[in-house]
């Protein structure tokens, strides 16, 4: 069952989680990939990456339908701080809900995970393109 992506993009904005949508027009139908980072809060790295993935590919536009979810977990180390035994009808409830939702249309769907030790190579690969 396919579920209408509607509803996930509405709870998305909801719950303050952007995300960056590249179709063109003619785009070869069910070729599609759904990435997302930063879901576990010590994952900053995955969050840089796609953001400048998600630049990139304003510059330069894919030949297939490609969503963008650089912080699939807004409240991070809130939620991470804060969270207690889980109950139906929590904030992660509607989190998973609402990812499942932007991704369940995708016919690839990877979740990219980076720990906080990444973040240093990123920095010397910008401090080496800079210089």
């Amino acid at each position: 069952m396919i579920m209408d992506p509607a509803p996930g993009l509405a709870r998305a904005r909801e719950l303050d989680i952007d995300v960056h949508d590249f179709c063109p027009a003619d785009a070869p139908k069910g070729r599609s990939v759904y990435l997302q980072g930063q879901l576990h809060p010590n994952e900053s790295a995955s969050l840089l990456v796609l953001q400048s993935l998600v630049r990139s590919l304003r510059d330069t536009p894919p030949d297939n339908r490609v969503r963008i979810v650089p912080n699939a977990s807004p409240l991070g180390w809130v939620r991470y701080l804060l969270r207690g035994v889980r109950q139906e009808g929590t904030i992660d409830d509607a989190l998973a809900k609402t990812l499942w939702e932007l991704s369940c249309t995708f016919n690839v769907v990877i979740d990219v995970h980076t720990p906080e030790f990444g973040e240093q190579h990123l920095l010397r690969q910008a401090i080496g393109a800079a210089g």
